[in-house]
């Protein structure tokens, strides 16, 4: 099993715990998608007593399933920075 942990800094004023706001209906919508990701066994999230973090533990079923849905998505994320 490999973990992913995932820390998300979120802008002050949005809660992405009340699924009738906008944020909380993507939210939502994000973390559905990731559990139909094949090798995905669960997403746990929590927001930190930090002020606008939430941390995201994804457990995958192994190192295959990890590299073929979060490698490519960091490769994305730092060819746009």
């Amino acid at each position: 099993m490999v973990l992913s942990l995932i820390e998300i800094s979120v802008k002050d004023g949005i809660d992405v715990r009340n699924s009738a706001t906008p944020a909380g209906q993507i939210w939502k919508s994000a973390l559905q998608y990731v559990t139909t990701c094949p090798g995905c066994a669960a997403v746990f999230w929590a927001p930190r007593t930090e002020p606008h973090t939430i941390d995201i533990l994804v457990p995958w079923e192994s190192l295959v399933y990890y590299n073929s849905y979060v490698v490519p998505f960091q490769l994305g994320l730092n060819l746009t920075q």
